[in-house]
């Protein structure tokens, strides 16, 4: 599977708030949900990635929610036995995945240092857990 050019990214949401949310039972997360959706204009199938950013601190908690789209693919075809399968999932770890945590951490530490602190994130991507949202697709 080679970089798909038509591959595009971008931020739906981020929260940040200030205060000492260090007792609450949230750590840092992050996941990356895999579905089957369809492109409204195109009318083609797409797989739709969603990286979801969760951290908190002494100072303050952030979550950010970022989505890529790969045009052209069907869920089923990239899924075996309820998960990715390999060759789909290292194409997404080295192409999409980084992408999108890179998108998420940004924006969450540049809002944070508008309130005067860092979350302090990890530069590299950690590693990713892929959820698939509607893995009954690859059933069908």
């Amino acid at each position: 599977m080679s970089i798909d050019s038509k591959f595009t990214h971008g931020l739906a949401r981020i929260d940040v708030r200030l205060g000492d949310y260090e007792d609450s039972d949230t750590e840092t997360i992050w996941q990356v949900r895999v579905r089957q959706a369809e492109s409204v204009e195109a009318k083609i199938p797409v797989i739709l990635f969603q990286g979801y950013l969760r951290c908190r601190t002494t100072d303050g908690m952030g979550q950010a929610l970022s989505i890529g789209v790969l045009p052209d693919y069907k869920l089923e075809d990239v899924v075996s036995d309820g998960s990715l399968n390999a060759e789909f999932e290292r194409f997404a770890n080295n192409y999409v995945v980084e992408s999108l945590y890179d998108q998420a951490r940004r924006a969450l530490e540049s809002q944070s240092a508008a309130m005067d602190f860092s979350f302090k994130l990890d530069l590299e991507c950690p590693e990713t857990e892929f959820l698939l949202a509607n893995a009954q697709v690859a059933e069908e």
